[in-house]
């Protein structure tokens, strides 16, 4: 009989903690299948492997190719009806793993991940924080999800659909291909918090920031290549469109209270702020009940909605004083261009940040 889980755990390396890494993973999942994928390593982390793995488990081994290419191999010979990933340098705790099975069972054809941002962990260095953010909202926005850590060690998936998926990635950026291809084919992905004891760049931390770059393209041509954007997004064109239609709407209102307040003799900074004011509480009852159609929380929205009108406002008196004074742009083309400006990345800031 087929074990439940098989785990694949890639090494490259890690001699220093790879035997403790072992021993954890075997006694939380002692009737998983472990997969050993050794990634042509130069120190003494194969005979570590031979030394310690169990008679059940694997053993495989390969020139240096990169993470993504020793899982690939690993995922050749799971025989569990699930598989998981656990790296090798005890920044995860294997225990969790059987949560993210649970889950899993109890949502049959679904992915797990675990997330480290859904429980307070400690973080090393700002930069990964910020390139793991950055790149899962890159994800989010293409695929219309709302995943919190995208590039997470622990990804279980059942097997049959992981070997489904056209992975060929060599490096990190096989942990946006494990994330991209389910989403792009409406796969549910589930996400439960972990805990993350992170190790630094001296104890051979591996992932770079470059690889942040690699993974956001990775989602883009997968993107276009699963040709799902467009099916993905269908809501949110719709959206954007009700958004333009509204905001056009609300722009119409604040041109022509600009335009009256020239007319009377207003001096182009006094009637920025106040035209801009008309637009914005247009914008805020046609977005609210229109477009994102919000009933609820009125006062909420609006005082995110206030904050970043402040911004707006400055930014619009910005644009315009640069067009007028510096650029000798005309008051009134310099209003339209400040408008649109504001209003290419309202959008988002709206749909993401205010409306919630």
């Amino acid at each position: 009989m087929p074990p439940r889980l098989s785990i694949i755990m890639p090494v490259y390396n890690e001699e220093r903690t790879l035997l403790a890494a072992m021993r954890e993973l075997m006694d939380a999942c002692p009737e998983a299948q472990i997969i050993y994928v050794d990634d042509g390593s130069k120190d003494g982390s194969l005979a570590l492997l031979h030394g310690n793995a169990r008679p059940e488990d694997l053993v495989l081994t390969k020139e240096n190719g990169g993470k993504g290419s020793a899982v690939r191999l690993g995922i050749t010979q799971a025989t569990g009806a699930f598989t998981a990933i656990q790296d090798a340098d005890l920044e995860y705790d294997p225990r969790e793993i059987l949560s993210l099975l649970t889950l899993a069972e109890q949502n049959p054809g679904s992915v797990v991940l675990g997330s480290r941002f859904l429980r307070p962990n400690p973080n090393l260095y700002r930069r990964y924080l910020l390139g793991n953010k950055f790149v899962t909202g890159i994800l989010n926005l293409l695929f219309a999800s709302r995943l919190t850590d995208s590039y997470t060690c622990y990804k279980l998936f059942p097997t049959d659909l992981l070997r489904s998926l056209p992975l060929t990635a060599r490096g990190f950026e096989l942990e946006a291909e494990l994330c991209c291809y389910p989403l792009a084919r409406g796969i549910t992905m589930h996400e439960v918090p972990i805990t993350y004891h992170p190790r630094s760049l001296e104890e051979g931390k591996k992932i770079r920031f470059a690889d942040a770059w690699k993974g956001c393209l990775t989602g883009l041509l997968i993107c276009v290549r699963e040709r799902s954007f467009l099916r993905t997004h269908r809501h949110l064109i719709t959206q954007f469109l009700r958004y333009l239609a509204s905001g056009g709407t609300a722009a119409a209102l604040e041109l022509l209270s600009y335009k009256l307040l020239l007319i009377l003799g207003v001096h182009y900074l006094v009637a920025t702020p106040t035209s801009a004011i008309v637009g914005i509480v247009s914008a805020f009852l046609l977005h609210k009940y229109l477009v994102f159609r919000k009933k609820e929380r009125f006062f909420h929205h609006a005082f995110r909605y206030g904050i970043l009108t402040v911004w707006n406002i400055l930014a619009q008196i910005l644009i315009v004083y640069v067009l007028v004074d510096h650029l000798s742009i005309g008051p009134m083309w310099a209003k339209v261009i400040g408008i649109g400006v504001v209003v290419s990345w309202n959008f988002f800031f709206y749909k993401f940040l205010v409306y919630v």
